[in-house]
């Protein structure tokens, strides 16, 4: 079957957030035309931040970063079954409404989203990387924004 192409993979967007204390960390990193880029945002959340906001959040620059980079298919996973059903309208928001509402605004740009539930701390690799990130911005506990940076060939 020579000259049969197949066609390209829709780049996959890993997301994560949390909180400990006062200090909220999100996190998002894209492997695509084999590369892997990645970002983190850490910011003071509040007086009482939610894991849940955290991972809205990460969900929030996983899908900037799509738009930014050009992508109308992408791949989205993460450990936050809220964050991807809230922000992709089969749950709806109590709480966190605005952050939801940017997400959607989001969503509805895309031609396609695969959404992806990975198991948090089930061990697959590009979950475990993005959580490391998304704590590493916690840890860090300052307002702190990366541009992409080529990670790894």
């Amino acid at each position: 079957m020579s000259g049969v192409s197949l066609p390209p993979t829709p780049p996959i967007i890993y997301f994560d957030g949390g909180c400990r204390a006062k200090v909220a960390g999100a996190a998002c990193y894209v492997v695509a035309e084999n590369r892997v880029y990645y970002q983190r945002l850490t910011k003071t959340i509040g007086a009482y931040p939610t894991n849940n906001h955290a991972e809205l959040h990460g969900l929030y620059l996983a899908l900037n970063a799509a738009l930014e980079r050009g992508y109308s298919e992408i791949e989205i996973r993460g450990d936050s079954l809220y964050a991807m059903k809230v922000s992709n309208g089969d749950y709806q928001a109590h709480t966190n409404q605005e952050w939801v509402a940017r997400n959607r605004a989001l969503v509805a740009k895309f031609r396609k989203i695969y959404w992806v539930h990975v198991k948090g701390h089930s061990k697959e690799i590009g979950n475990e990387l993005v959580d490391r990130f998304a704590t590493h911005a916690i840890l860090k506990n300052q307002d702190d924004e990366l541009k992409w940076t080529e990670f790894m060939k």
